[in-house]
């Protein structure tokens, strides 16, 4: 029955993901390319693996849907690989927290970026204060992410790349670019 669940849950992301990234409307049915499907196949057993062995991330979510995704388009469908990034990302780099009830770690590592706008960023800083502008209205979705919905494909891979490599320094590098 947990299973059952589960499952359904991961089905209904994975449904959700699929229609983000096929942008198809009600009013326009369009076939969807089989490699699409074989790819979200691949997604959905990467999800459900991971659920299995962090159930510290209840289900998991749309946001991490998107990382898996990234990943996976990234690892050119390969599941296993993908577990095992994703393993590396959440184990290495302090990630669980961003995915747990209460989100912990985006309130420090969005800390952190706060701290660095008002050192390195002066101007925005005050811009952001007197707009009440907080770091939760866009680090949230950065930071669960990893920029999966910001950046074109090539450039993730590239991302995801450095972050391994470089871990936060560089992810707070780009961060105060965008900004």
């Amino acid at each position: 029955m947990l299973t059952s669940a589960l499952n359904n849950n991961i089905d209904v992301e994975c449904q959700q993901i699929l229609r983000a990234m096929t942008r198809s409307s009600n009013s326009q049915k369009e076939e969807i390319d089989p490699h699409l499907l074989t790819f979200f196949g691949n997604l959905k057993n990467v999800l459900l693996a991971y659920s299995k062995y962090d159930p510290s991330i209840q289900q998991p979510s749309v946001p991490f849907g998107c990382l898996a995704t990234s990943v996976l388009q990234n690892c050119q469908g390969d599941e296993v690989s993908t577990f095992w990034i994703l393993i590396s990302l959440v184990e290495n780099y302090e990630m669980r927290s961003f995915y747990q009830k209460g989100l912990p770690g985006v309130a420090l590592y969005g800390e952190v970026l706060h701290h660095l706008i008002e050192v390195h960023l002066p101007a925005v800083s005050y811009i952001f204060k007197q707009f009440h502008i907080e770091y939760f209205d866009y680090f949230d979705h950065w930071v669960k992410e990893l920029f999966a919905r910001q950046m074109p494909p090539n450039l993730q891979a590239l991302f995801i790349g450095s972050f391994l490599k470089d871990s936060w320094p560089y992810f707070y590098r780009v961060c105060l670019s965008l900004i």
